[in-house]
């Protein structure tokens, strides 16, 4: 493979592996992260995170966020 997306509607389960791939893995989270979580996989520095918001990359402040690829939900204001 050339790189491994995990997407994940809480724990991402592939931090484990992310130090076994030989292929890049990135994880992508469909939910607002808690700052225990965070914690927890600020643990996985090499890790690579795609976050599905600007309010969620600011959260996920501590790991290692790659990028940013918006839902495409529009918002009401």
């Amino acid at each position: 493979f050339d790189i491994i997306h995990y997407q994940a509607n809480y724990f991402p389960m592939s931090l484990a592996f992310t130090r076994l791939s030989t292929a890049p893995i990135v994880q992508t989270l469909h939910h607002s992260p808690s700052p225990s979580e965070v914690r927890l996989w600020s643990q996985y520095p090499d890790a690579a995170f795609i976050a599905v918001s600007r309010e969620q990359a600011r959260l996920l402040s501590g790991t290692r966020v790659v990028g940013t690829v918006l839902h495409g939900i529009a918002m009401v204001p």
